[in-house]
């Protein structure tokens, strides 16, 4: 049992460990990243709890005369993605927008991996525990590190939003904090979606999306990480 709950959190470990050495600047208060990897795992509670009324009100009518990539689609990308990544951002905004500590636009990026990374890794064990060995190598691989992509790409929008209001231009940090909740839904629903299609050829678009994704989102950490500037000195560098 040990040993399956240490390959349950391992990747989580791994993955938070690289983000915050790419935090070349200034590194964040443990405490703080401490917080919201708990927050993170606390928003796996009512993620499930949400999760289970919206498979009990997609069973019901609500579907009915659908068809069936449909009914998979708004189940994956409302269902799931949406419950999750929604949780994920209330607990990422409520625990660091207005701390101090957020003074630099790459710790967005770091914020959002320690909440997702608490939420992966309690739910990583909760499927270990239950699946076993293969599925623990499975999870490391895939599941987790995707986890990381939607929380990389919710931070780095996350942190625009908040150069953006130091700006003093409200609309548009709007406008990127809505981008840093629907782009990782997205992301994650489509993540999702292929794996619930019984298909060979979702399966192949599913493997061609994750190696594009992880190609994309290795290259922006580190583009990020390079360029990162303090977010109440202006910014010109694109998203």
């Amino acid at each position: 049992m040990k040993w399956l709950v240490t390959l349950a959190v391992l990747p989580g470990i791994l993955i938070m460990l690289w983000v915050y050495k790419k935090d070349k600047i200034e590194k964040e208060p443990k405490g703080l990243l401490l917080k919201l990897f708990v927050l993170g795992a606390i928003s796996v509670i009512p993620a499930a709890l949400l999760e289970i009324g919206a498979g009990w009100i997609l069973e019901s009518s609500v579907t009915d005369g659908l068809d069936e990539i449909l009914i998979i689609a708004i189940e994956n990308f409302a269902g799931v993605a949406l419950i999750e990544e929604a949780g994920k951002y209330f607990f990422l905004k409520k625990g660091s927008w207005k701390h101090p500590a957020f003074d630099y636009r790459f710790d967005g990026i770091v914020y959002a991996v320690m909440v997702s990374m608490g939420f992966a890794v309690v739910e990583n064990i909760m499927y270990v525990v239950e699946n076993g060995f293969g599925n623990a190598i499975v999870r490391a691989l895939i599941s987790v590190p995707g986890h990381a992509s939607f929380a990389i790409c919710m931070g780095a929008y996350y942190g625009a939003a908040k150069v953006a209001e130091s700006w003093g231009d409200p609309v548009q940090s709007e406008k990127l904090r809505a981008k840093a909740l629907w782009m990782p839904v997205f992301m994650h629903g489509f993540f999702d979606f292929c794996l619930s299609v019984d298909s060979w050829i979702a399966l192949i678009v599913f493997f061609i999306y994750i190696i594009v994704v992880d190609i994309v989102i290795i290259k922006k950490i580190k583009k990020y990480s390079r360029e990162d500037t303090p977010i109440y000195v202006q910014n010109t560098g694109a998203l």
